[in-house]
C-alpha cells in the first residue's frame, strides 16, 4: 500500500496497524447500535474461520457510525485480532438511518478497504451486523472464490419466499441488469467479498461516492462489471434481519433505494452508457415489465410524494426500456433516458437518498 493511501488512515486506526501483523483475509462489520444481533454474527465469524481457514491468518474489521450502546464492546469477545474505527455519517443519516441500517456506510466500506489493503489481506469480507441467519458456511461461500477460483467481487444470493423482497426482485435487479449487463440477483446486499485486485483499484479511483447518497455498493458492482472484474454470486440460504434502525416504510425505501440508482446513473454514466445487452437474464423483456408496472401503479397509490419518480422511472424503464432490439436502438433508448429524464428525477432524491 503507498504512503498516500495510507494516510487516509485516521491516526488512531494507524497505530492499532503498527502493532499487528499482515493477515491474509480482513472480515469488516460495519456497525451502528447492534447490540442484539452482534454476539451471533461474530460467533458465525469466528466459527467459519475456525472450520474453513484454520491455517489461514485473519483480522476484525469494526466501523462503527457512532453506536450510543455497547456494540462495539462485544468484539472484543470474538477472540481475533481486531481493528476498530469510528466514522463520520451525515446528522440526517443518524435521525434517518438509511435502508441498510448503518450510516455513513460509504465511509465504513472505503475505511474497511484501506485496513484491508494496509494489512496486505488476499481478501476483505464485509458483513451485516443485524442478519440473524448468518451461520458458520456464509465465510467459505464468499471467500473460496475469491481465494481458489479468481473471483474479484462475490455478491450473494439468499433463498426468499416468492412475495419477499418485491422492490428489489421485481425493480432493482431488472434495472441494474439492464444498466450494467450482467445479472445481479440482489444487488443492494450488504454482505459480499472482494480480491485485493479489487481492493487496489476501489483505493486509487478519485470518484468515490460523497458522503449523504446511498450508492456506494451501486458504483462497487458497476465498476467491477464495467471494467471486467470477475463477478461471482454465492447462495448463502435465507436472509432473515433483526433491526431497529432499518426503515420498513415502503414509500422511504423506495425513494431510498432507486434514488441511489438513478444519482448512480447520474454521476457514473461510463458505467452503463455504453451497455447494449442484459446477459443472462434474456427472458426480462417479457415477464418483468408489466409486474413492475404494476409495483409503480401500487406505490404511486400509496404517497404522493413518489409519483414524480415514480413517473419518470416508469416512462424510463417501461415505455422506452433497454432490453431487445438492435444495439442502436438501446443506445437511443438509454440516450433518450438521459435528456428526457435526467432534469425531472434529481430534485425528487435529492432530500430522499441517504449514504451507502
Amino acid at each position: 500500500m503507498s504512503s498516500a493511501a495510507a494516510s487516509t488512515l485516521p491516526p488512531d486506526v494507524d497505530r492499532q496497524l503498527e502493532g499487528l501483523a499482515p493477515a491474509e483475509l480482513a472480515v469488516s462489520v460495519p456497525t451502528y447500535n447492534n447490540i442484539a444481533t452482534v454476539s451471533l454474527v461474530l460467533e458465525a465469524i469466528r466459527a467459519g474461520l475456525e472450520k474453513h481457514f484454520a491455517d489461514v491468518s485473519a483480522v476484525l474489521i469494526n466501523a462503527d457510525a457512532g453506536s450510543s450502546d455497547a456494540t462495539v464492546d462485544r468484539f472484543a469477545d470474538a477472540g481475533l485480532p481486531l481493528v476498530r474505527a469510528t466514522h463520520e455519517a451525515p446528522p440526517a443519516q443518524l435521525a434517518t438511518v438509511p435502508f441498510h441500517g448503518v450510516p455513513g456506510r460509504g465511509a465504513a466500506l472505503r475505511l474497511s478497504i484501506d485496513v484491508a489493503r494496509r494489512l496486505g489481506a488476499r481478501a476483505l469480507v464485509v458483513l451485516e451486523a443485524d442478519i440473524t441467519s448468518i451461520d458458520d458456511e456464509w465465510l467459505e461461500r464468499l471467500l473460496r472464490p475469491v481465494l481458489e477460483r479468481g473471483a474479484d467481487l462475490v455478491m450473494p444470493v439468499h433463498a426468499r419466499h416468492r412475495y419477499d423482497g418485491t422492490i428489489t426482485n421485481l425493480v432493482l435487479a431488472p434495472l441494474v441488469s439492464a444498466l450494467y449487463g450482467r445479472r445481479v440477483h440482489q444487488p443492494l446486499a450488504g454482505a459480499r467479498a472482494l480480491s485485493a485486485a479489487f481492493l487496489d483499484r476501489l483505493a486509487a479511483d478519485q470518484r468515490w461516492p460523497p458522503p449523504g447518497r446511498a450508492m456506494t455498493d451501486l458504483w462497487i458492482e458497476g465498476t467491477a462489471i464495467a471494467e471486467g472484474f470477475a463477478v461471482h454470486e454465492a447462495r448463502l440460504g435465507q436472509w432473515r434481519v433483526e433491526s431497529k434502525t432499518r426503515t420498513t416504510d415502503l414509500p422511504t425505501m423506495v425513494a431510498q433505494t432507486l434514488g441511489a440508482v438513478f444519482t448512480v446513473m447520474d454521476s457514473y454514466e461510463d458505467l452503463w452508457l455504453s451497455t447494449v445487452t442484459s446477459a443472462p437474464a434474456t427472458r426480462s423483456t417479457s415477464t418483468v415489465s408489466p409486474m413492475i408496472a404494476f409495483l409503480f401503479m401500487a406505490c404511486w397509490a400509496i404517497d404522493s410524494d413518489l409519483r414524480l419518480c415514480l413517473h419518470e422511472f416508469a416512462g424510463a424503464f417501461v415505455r422506452a426500456p433497454f432490453y431487445g432490439g438492435s444495439e442502436q436502438q438501446q443506445m437511443q433508448s438509454k440516450r433518450r433516458w438521459r435528456l428526457r429524464y435526467k432534469p425531472t428525477y434529481t430534485p425528487v432524491t435529492a432530500g430522499a437518498v441517504a449514504d451507502g
